[in-house]
Parts: structure tokens; C-alpha cells; sequence
């Protein structure tokens, strides 16, 4: 009878499990530092010859990773679904929608923050990270999101949304309300941002008194695209609220009395 010969290939592992003995006396100084009161630690030893530390601290599964010199690289937990902000749920449901992410809570020296990933085979589909708020802080995918930090660095509270090819960020700068469009390309098509009543051109405030009378600016804004600045201002006349539209010159060039669903976004 013939011998069958078996090879078995064997591939390396990623990581090696650790004695405590085997863990360098810098790592486990610095985790001692920051986690005083944690006795019962898991180590490995990844392939990038970084050490990663399994525990549990006020109740939640941590991993915290360091060089081999102690320094510390980071740590994190799987996010609870009642801590993820809104607003970087809601930036991935515009952005990756089709894809189911994993969310961890994650420290390191930046700060803390959410990360959102999608894998398949190992492959990352998509990862982006948040802060506390929900502001994204990092995308390398988007290239809209890395145009819109380079033009607003300061921006806070800020919500995304795709239509018709458009992909539109409202934020707030110094508490000035303010939007920008961009194309897919990252490219900026439209800005808009809120201005005082008293900032509007004398020939637009002209017009409304004159052929709206009564009528009073409840919000106004200044609009460039394509090198044209034109305004916006939303006014309310006998109960009735419309949004009156003007090139740059005063002229009047879109009326539209906006309904009841209107003004509740808008609200």
C-alpha cells in the first residue's frame, strides 16, 4: 500500500501570546501608571513587535497596545449604541450606508474618539473617525471632508448630506451659521453663510418694503457660486412665510412661499 505524504503548511501567527515574565519592565511600569488598581492582564505580542494588553476596568473590556519601550500607543473598547453621538451615526448612514461598521471608543495622544470601520476579508471597506460630538475628524476616503477641513478648521456642529450628486456640510463658524457644497470630486460649488438683516443691500431691503409691505426678514444669507454672489431672505407677511431670492445688483429672481414642512426643517 502506498504511503500518502501529508504537508501541512502552517502559517505564522499574527501575534504570540506573552508571560507577564516575557513582557518588557517599561510596558508594564507604564500600564501600572495609568491602570493602578488593574491586576489581571492579558498580554500578546503582535507582529510589529507592539505589546497588547487585554483587561477589564469599571466594568468594560478594554485593549490598550505599547512599544517595546513603553511608550503607549492607544486604547480602546467596543462602543456602547447609546454613547455613539447622532451626528457620526448620521455621517456614516449619508457616506456608507450600505455598510455595517464596527464602533470602538478609542484613546490615544490626540484625544479620544469613535472609530467606525468596515471590513470584508480582512479588508478595510471604510474607517472614519469622530470626536465626543459626532464632528468627523478623519476620513481619508472623503475627499470632500478633506477639502472642508482644510477651508474650515474651526467649524463645529457639522452635518452632512448627499442629493442629486451634491454633498452638503452645515456647520457653524464663530456661531455664524453657514453651509458649502461640494461635487464628488471635492470640488466647492456653492458657500452660503447667515448674515445680519442689516448686511443685506439697501436695494434688496428697498424691495421688500416696497412690494411686501408689513412683511418682516426673519433670516437673510449670502450665497457665492461660480464667482456670483446673489442673497437670501426669508420673510413672513400676514402669516405666510416665503423665501425671496436676488442676484447681486437688488433684482429679484425667485419667490417661493414655503409650506409647513418647510419651515419645520428649516426650524
Amino acid at each position: 500500500m502506498k504511503k500518502l505524504l501529508v504537508i501541512i503548511f502552517v502559517l505564522p501567527f499574527v501575534f504570540t501570546m506573552c508571560k507577564n515574565d516575557d513582557v518588557p519592565d517599561a510596558v508594564k511600569a507604564k500600564f501600572k501608571e495609568m491602570y493602578p488598581n488593574v491586576t489581571d492582564v492579558k498580554w500578546e505580542q503582535e507582529k510589529d513587535k507592539t505589546y497588547e494588553g487585554k483587561f477589564k476596568d469599571d466594568g468594560k473590556d478594554w485593549e490598550i497596545s505599547f512599544k517595546a519601550d513603553g511608550t503607549w500607543d492607544e486604547t480602546e473598547r467596543n462602543a456602547e449604541e447609546a454613547e455613539i453621538p447622532a451626528m457620526a451615526k448620521e455621517y456614516w448612514r449619508v457616506f456608507y450606508g450600505e455598510l455595517k461598521a464596527d464602533v470602538k471608543f478609542e484613546k490615544n495622544s490626540d484625544g479620544e474618539f469613535y472609530e467606525f470601520e468596515a471590513e470584508k476579508d480582512t479588508v478595510c471597506l471604510a474607517e472614519a473617525f469622530f470626536d465626543l460630538k459626532g464632528n468627523i475628524a478623519k476620513d481619508e476616503k472623503n475627499v470632500c471632508v478633506k477639502k472642508f477641513k482644510e477651508l474650515y478648521v474651526a467649524a463645529t456642529d457639522v452635518k452632512w448630506e448627499k442629493e442629486e450628486g451634491q454633498i452638503e456640510a452645515e456647520f457653524k463658524m464663530n456661531d455664524v451659521k453657514a453651509s458649502v457644497k461640494f461635487d464628488d470630486k471635492g470640488n466647492v460649488l456653492e458657500v452660503e453663510s447667515e448674515i445680519k438683516e442689516t448686511d443685506l443691500p439697501k436695494a434688496i431691503t428697498d424691495d421688500i418694503a416696497k412690494n411686501f409691505k408689513g412683511a418682516k426678514i426673519k433670516e437673510a444669507a449670502k450665497s457665492e457660486a461660480n464667482g456670483a454672489v446673489s442673497y437670501e431672505a426669508e420673510i413672513e407677511q400676514g402669516g405666510k412665510v416665503m423665501e425671496l431670492l436676488y442676484d447681486s445688483n437688488g433684482k429679484l429672481t425667485k419667490k417661493k412661499e414655503k409650506d409647513k414642512e418647510d419651515k419645520e426643517d428649516k426650524d
